[in-house]
């Protein structure tokens, strides 16, 4: 059976991984979080009188499972869901600020604007069941991460990363862990954050069991098709919990958190999660079964084009939907001519053709090349009938790569301009805050000057003082010695 919680910490006691989280709550259900802090942007440490020194990220972590598990115990209805992530994210950054506000910081001489005052990732996954029909929302920001299997005996990953890709990584890279990809949208008390809500609702009806996890566990397996491998065979029995406990802490590179929710008797799906065992274990092995490969990958395929969206959208870069508009030309949505394109083998074959489109040609990670070679062996089998229509939804996806191109230059040419403006952001704050440690030192100068001047003034009153005490004497005795003759 899948483990319901793993908790893993490379270093015990430095670990930046907080344990993971489970709330239940009868206004409305039941709660699962992780927080992952950001050990490169808060590897300040922090020293407290009486206590061993740590990362700002490891106390960012345990703090926000702490600020997490309070509010969520307290809320007080369902339908204070509607904006939750609204609600929580203000919640949050009102709390860290706070709590920064109050650490006995270092200051670091050299400045990144990649530093951050305790960031951290973190996902939460909610279980309504008060509601008439039971659903599943996610709340994220960064790389930890949101799953469901499904009673198809499918694994949906539920939250697209928030991360910026370097220029020659393929979206593609969805599939694995990002590894150190610099986030778009992350916890911190010292920059603005909202955490993002999954859109509409999972029902849970059709899900099997839910977990959310950070990037120590899907991380620990080479790509998403081994990972799902590891979780369908473990929730079946087939691998013992232990196991893929045992192999996560061998194969990680990082700490740990896990957090599982059983919705349904796994027993009843039995059938239809070794089909998909069946397909996932050809599909491995992509040169010799392509179709079972293609057949997978077709699976996932929605989540990875919502993925590269989100990324375009979180690095302000237009939708697809406004490439579409403004730059194509074309005059039909990408998703229609997905759809409607060709039948069975022909649609799947655009699918994939779009996939590979979207990788960089000059450095090809192995997936792309297998992903290549699937297609090729896919479209030889398109029969006649569907070239003419494959021939113009192949048109249609050239001209909205151009669009991408030329979208994707247009964000580089912005995140320029914003790394210029940070720069000089920097520049004047370091400007600033030596000027204000300058007119401090004056101030300070100033006041030293003033009373040892007030000192002086004192002492020489004291003296002028007791002139006037000795001259009155001596006029008291010439007085005296004038009426004594």
């Amino acid at each position: 059976m899948l483990p319901s919680s793993i908790w893993l910490e490379k270093r015990p006691g430095h670990g930046e991984d907080a344990q993971p989280l489970k709330v239940l709550n009868e206004n409305f259900g039941t709660v699962l979080a992780v927080f992952d802090g950001l050990g490169g942007a808060g590897a300040a440490r922090i020293e407290q009188p009486g206590e061993e020194a740590t990362s700002e990220a490891r106390l960012a972590a345990l703090y926000l499972r702490e600020l997490t598990k309070d509010y969520f115990c307290n809320l007080q209805s369902s339908n204070d869901l509607s904006h939750i992530n609204v609600s929580l994210s203000e919640f949050l950054r009102k709390r860290l600020k706070s709590y920064s506000s109050t650490l006995p910081r270092v200051e670091s001489k050299l400045k990144s604007s990649l530093s951050k005052y305790l960031p951290s990732t973190g996902c939460i996954l909610i279980h309504n069941t008060v509601e008439a029909e039971p659903v599943l929302n996610a709340l994220w920001a960064g790389d930890s991460r949101a799953y469901r299997v499904r009673i198809d005996g499918a694994l949906e990953c539920l939250t697209p990363d928030h991360v910026k890709h370097r220029s020659h990584q393929s979206k593609l890279d969805y599939f694995v862990s990002n590894g150190d990809a610099t986030m778009t949208n992350c916890i911190s008390a010292s920059h603005d954050f909202e955490l993002d809500r999954t859109e509409g609702h999972f029902l849970a009806k059709d899900t099997i069991v839910a977990f959310v996890c950070s990037d120590g566990a899907f991380g620990a397996f080479k790509d998403h098709l081994r990972f799902e491998l590891a979780v369908l065979k473990t929730l079946i029995g087939s691998t013992p919990g232990e196991e893929f406990e045992q192999y996560i802490s061998e194969h990680r590179s990082d700490d740990v958190s896990f957090q599982a929710i059983f919705i349904q008797d796994p027993e009843q799906y039995r059938e239809a999660i070794e089909k998909r065992l069946g397909l996932l274990e050809r599909a491995i092995d992509g040169d010799k079964d392509p179709v079972a490969f293609f057949s997978v990958v077709s699976e996932t395929f929605p989540f990875v084009l919502g993925s590269i969206e989100h990324s375009l959208r979180s690095e302000n870069s237009p939708s697809l939907a406004d490439v579409k508009k403004k730059e194509s030309g074309m005059k039909i949505s990408l998703p229609s001519i997905l759809i409607g394109a060709s039948l069975g083998l022909g649609a799947s074959a655009i699918a994939l053709l779009t996939l590979t489109n979207l990788a960089t040609r000059n450095q090809m990670s192995p997936l792309e090349q297998l992903l290549q070679t699937t297609m090729a062996q896919t479209v030889a089998v398109i029969s006649a009938q569907e070239a003419p229509r494959l021939g113009l939804a192949t048109s249609a996806l050239a001209q909205a790569e151009d669009a991408l191109a030329s979208a994707s230059t247009d964000m580089e040419a912005r995140q320029l301009e914003r790394d210029q403006l940070l720069q000089d952001q920097e520049q004047a704050t370091s400007a600033l805050a030596q000027a204000e440690d300058a007119l401090a030192s004056a101030t300070s100068g100033a006041y030293t000057a003033q009373q040892t001047l007030d000192q002086r003034q004192l002492e020489q009153e004291r003296i002028l003082e007791q002139i006037l005490i000795q001259i009155q004497a001596a006029q008291t005795l010439t007085e005296q010695a004038l009426r004594e003759e």
